[in-house]
């Protein structure tokens, strides 16, 4: 028996050794790469000295932070470290960029470390909301009352209780999100209002964790990475909700997508589930949509817009939002949890972040002579040929050989984009999209951060590794605009690479 033991324990002890050698070869492997990189870059240069200690010391910090307005960071990195933290804002040569603040932080959570170095700045007060009653838990009332707007925001004070104006509400919600203040208060949803599930889904663990959070406020915003299940978390809910609910959607592209998805998993209740666009709702009077037990904002990123905060109006006990890409170029993102409640989901995790490969190309007429030799290559799943122009669609069209859907495409779009492995998109499938794809082409583009990592994550939902090509002209790549687009690419992607120029 003792002898058993110790060879059991010897060989343990073995395979622990020739573990730590294997790194220690890594580690002198990368050290060797670096050493090498680095003579490299200095004989381009023609540089005669480096200052070795200086390079040391900005390996021990290989980042930059610096503040560029109250309650906002930009935050640098360099290409060669793998790590992003906030929200992408663009890239050059050497850095990938990010904004940081105590907003960001309460929609994804940023390293205990960075927040540190933040030093973000304390609000001076906790709060709560209760109906139209800002209550101040910590913190002197009347130095809030001042800071969020005085008589201009107030109707009245009354100790620790400040009424808000009808008016002022939305206002106040997005300056306590700015501040970084957490107002949202448990409104736990009515027993009489629930039932058992009784369709096809059990969530996850996490997902689990979340749905809690759920009937516990009654309304929560889950930010979570493509393919974590959002949709299933959105069914969930419809299932276990009893009355009538609105699903709101994008496109119709999307409304036929969780029409299938309902009919699917909740084959007993889908009947009781309305699918309906943003512009449709925009389109009428509140009154006429409604009243429902639960509203499901699908792609919450819309909710700023014009349309959205008309949908966002609808009469509903419950509400939920659903986003993997919560950036907007117009900074509005802080509506989102203003409207739709607390920020849950930031920890879940999705498939395997794919691959990127951005080709550079000297003018347009060449991107259909590498997209035709890219679709030689073999993948697993479906092909997406992503456009943003119908003219240039319709070309691509006849010279790829392949069906080009749209929106005057009629029919179920959902059901011919199943049927063909590849095929060509506008931005009608930009969004929310859940098929197996394994591979995109990019050959035209409008949008920025957002429509560029909403492209990517359609690979979250294929089986296996996916990759994304992305072919721009020269022009694009270098222009603004090309790079705020690239930043979410490098900071969603497994591994970016560059060929062509």
């Amino acid at each position: 028996m003792e002898d058993k033991l110790r060879t059991t324990i010897f060989d343990t002890a073995q395979t622990e050794l020739a573990s730590l050698n294997e790194s220690i070869e890594q580690m002198r492997s990368l050290s060797t790469t670096v050493e090498h990189q680095l003579n490299k870059a200095i004989r381009s240069l023609d540089i005669a000295d480096v200052n070795v200690n200086a390079f040391e010391i900005f390996m021990q910090k290989p980042y930059h932070l610096e503040q560029i307005k109250t309650g906002m960071w930009r935050l640098l990195v360099p290409k060669f470290i793998n790590f992003s933290a906030g929200w992408p804002v663009t890239t050059t040569d050497q850095w990938n960029i990010f904004h940081v603040s105590a907003f960001i932080n309460l929609l994804t959570p940023l390293p205990p470390w960075l927040l540190e170095e933040m030093d973000v700045e304390d609000p001076g007060f906790r709060a709560h909301i209760e109906g139209d009653w800002l209550i101040i838990d910590e913190g002197d009332p009347t130095t809030t009352w001042e800071k969020l707007g005085r008589g201009k925001r107030f109707s009245r004070r009354d100790g620790k209780r400040l009424r808000m104006k009808p008016a002022s509400q939305f206002e106040i919600k997005r300056q306590l999100l700015r501040k970084g203040v957490n107002f949202f208060i448990p409104k736990p949803i009515l027993s009489e209002d629930l039932r058992d599930p009784q369709g096809k889904i059990t969530l996850k663990e996490k997902q689990d964790r979340d749905f809690k959070k759920f009937l516990e406020f009654g309304a929560v915003s889950l930010f979570a990475p493509g393919g974590s299940g959002k949709t299933y978390f959105g069914l969930y809910a419809c299932d276990v909700l009893r009355g009538k609910k609105l699903i709101v959607v994008d496109s119709t592209v999307l409304r036929q997508q969780w029409e299938a998805r309902l009919e699917e998993y909740l084959p007993h209740s889908y009947q009781e589930v309305e699918v309906k666009t943003y512009k449709w709702i925009s389109m009428r009077k509140s009154r006429q949509v409604g009243p429902y037990s639960l509203v499901v904002f699908d792609e919450i990123q819309t909710i700023p817009s014009n349309t959205g905060l008309k949908a966002a109006q609808v009469n509903t006990k419950y509400r939920m939002g659903l986003s993997a890409t919560p950036w907007r170029e117009d900074g509005n993102e802080d509506i989102i949890p203003a409207i739709t409640g607390l920020p849950v989901g930031s920890d879940w995790r999705g498939i395997e972040k794919s691959d990127a490969i951005i080709w550079v190309v000297k003018e347009e007429g060449k991107k259909l002579n590498l997209a035709l030799d890219l679709l030689q290559e073999e993948t697993p799943g479906k092909t997406m040929v992503f456009v943003h122009r119908i003219a240039f669609g319709e070309r691509a069209s006849k010279y790829l050989g392949l069906p080009f859907f749209h929106g005057s495409t009629g029919g179920n779009r959902i059901m011919l984009m199943e049927e063909n492995d590849s095929f060509i998109v506008s931005s009608i499938a930009t969004q929310g999209v859940s098929l197996n794809i394994t591979r995109i082409i990019e050959l035209d583009w409008l949008g920025g951060r957002r429509e560029a990592g909403q492209r990517e994550y359609r690979l979250s939902h294929g089986e296996g590794k996916g990759i994304m090509h992305i072919i721009m002209t020269r022009a694009e790549f270098h222009s603004e605009p090309g790079k705020r687009r690239l930043s979410a690419i490098y900071a969603l992607s497994e591994h970016v690479e560059i060929r062509g120029g």
